[in-house]
């Protein structure tokens, strides 16, 4: 069983994950590292409203970026990020 500071931490990957937006956001970067205007046509979003979310994933560890002349491009944290989001979608699968 997790400790209290790791149920809130948990927890609140989770919190982060449950915006559809921020999902779309990760599940383009687990394709490979984009820019924010490459992340809002795929994701057919805003790109005021990407880099909004961006910042949040950012704060939060689950992204990270780098710069490569004038543009930022942005990369998932680690492995894990996009296999939580592909045991999400197996069991969406199955259920549905």
């Amino acid at each position: 069983m997790p400790s209290d500071a790791q149920a809130e931490r948990l927890a609140d990957f989770f919190a982060v994950c449950s915006d559809p937006s921020r999902v779309k956001i990760l599940s383009v970067l687990a394709i490979g590292d984009m820019c924010v205007g490459d992340i809002a046509m795929v994701v057919k979003l805003h790109p005021s409203t990407v880099s909004h979310q961006l910042k949040l994933l950012k704060d939060r560890r689950m992204v990270s970026c780098h710069r490569l002349g004038k543009v930022i491009y942005y990369r998932l944290c680690d492995k894990y990020i996009e296999a939580v989001l592909g045991v999400g979608a197996e069991r969406l699968e199955k259920i549905y």
